[in-house]
């Protein structure tokens, strides 16, 4: 299904596409998707989606458009309902925390549930599934690991003596795709678009996260030999408080 890039960018050739029947056929899709799926009960009580959907629910009731305001009652029940939709008709993606956070940016573009939907199917498939974490979480970490081995085997020493041997404590910056990398939501449409073009590499997501060590390779080395002093300020490093005028 073609996705219109996030932040509107597409040629005119693309947006006359979108306005014509791919568009309306996206929005019978997903009606009916909630119609015969979504809203089936005898889909939506078995076990498995009964407690998915409580997760669900559960994280986008946590979810805040900036620290302090929650999400409206309006925007949390199309956000749920487009997770819902997305664990019931994507089983590669299914459901993991994170990926409301990642639905909630796409809110603030997208004008319509339907689009909301579309274009989190379309970000997941395009970067080839690598905010998932059975999928591509851990390939992503051990590529970074072979990496800093190669570039710079003395860091490579240095991050594992301190970090219980492995960097799997980095695996937000993969999981949610940086989001909380970059100062405000433009920031981060920017970032996935370069990411769904794949180029100028399907792993470019890993030489960012390669970048963002190397920029903060000094102060990491100042720190206290202490396996805790990496591991609990290394994932937030490069957060800058969010540019809310925005939103």
């Amino acid at each position: 299904m073609y996705t219109a890039p996030l932040t509107g960018t597409a040629p005119l050739r693309e947006a006359k596409r979108t306005e014509s029947g791919l568009s309306l056929t996206n929005q019978k899709f997903y009606k009916a998707l909630n119609e015969t799926v979504v809203q089936n009960p005898q889909v939506m009580t078995k076990k498995e989606v009964v407690l998915t959907r409580s997760s669900i629910n559960t994280d986008v009731i946590r979810t805040f458009v900036v620290p302090g305001k929650p999400l409206c009652e309006k925007k949390r029940s199309e956000l749920q309902r487009v997770l819902i939709a997305t664990y019931i008709y994507d089983r590669v993606a299914g459901y993991q925390q994170g990926l409301h956070e990642m639905g909630m940016v796409l809110q603030s573009v997208m004008k319509t549930e339907c689009d909301v939907f579309w274009a989190l199917r379309s970000l997941l498939q395009k970067t080839d599934y690598t905010s998932i974490i059975d999928v591509g979480v851990m390939k992503s970490i051990k590529l970074l690991e072979k990496l800093i081995m190669f570039l710079d085997p003395k860091f490579h020493t240095f991050l594992y003596a301190n970090c219980k041997g492995d960097l799997f404590f980095l695996f937000n910056w993969f999981v949610l795709l940086f989001l909380r990398q970059m100062k405000n939501n433009t920031e981060v449409l920017r970032l996935w678009e370069v990411l769904m073009t794949r180029k100028p590499c399907p792993c470019f997501h890993v030489f960012i996260a390669l970048a963002i060590l190397q920029n903060r390779k000094k102060h990491l080395l100042s720190l206290p030999q202490d396996e805790n002093s990496i591991i609990t300020q290394v994932p937030s490093m490069l957060n800058p408080l969010k540019d809310t005028s925005e939103n």
